[in-house]
């Protein structure tokens, strides 16, 4: 796995003030687990990490950060920028996310 550019992991269930252990010479863009309001036992649930590797940080930009999704754009030297979103919880399948997320402004 340590051979990929990029690794997406979601359902971390991961907190704000826990490590993610991150691997060596990669870098990381994580959003917290959230527990919504309307849920009064368990713990929070979903949370995304991005691992990349640090010698892509040239190349990736964060455009977006929201409480369920990220935006990155992958910027490459011969081709079109790539645009990827990484996303939570299906809009499909949830009142709690508006349709802002599917743009990137």
């Amino acid at each position: 796995m340590l051979k990929t550019d990029i690794i997406i992991l979601q359902e971390t269930w991961s907190t704000a003030d826990v490590a993610t252990h991150c691997p060596p010479h990669y870098r990381e863009i994580a959003l917290p687990s959230q527990k919504l309001s309307t849920v009064r036992k368990g713990r929070a649930s979903g949370g995304l990490i991005i691992w990349y590797k640090s010698k892509l940080h040239k190349h990736i930009d964060t455009v977006k950060k929201g409480k369920y999704h990220i935006w990155l754009k992958i910027k490459q030297k011969t081709e079109k920028e790539r645009n990827i979103s990484v996303q939570y919880i299906s809009l499909l399948q949830t009142p709690h996310i508006s349709m802002r997320i599917c743009s990137m402004n």
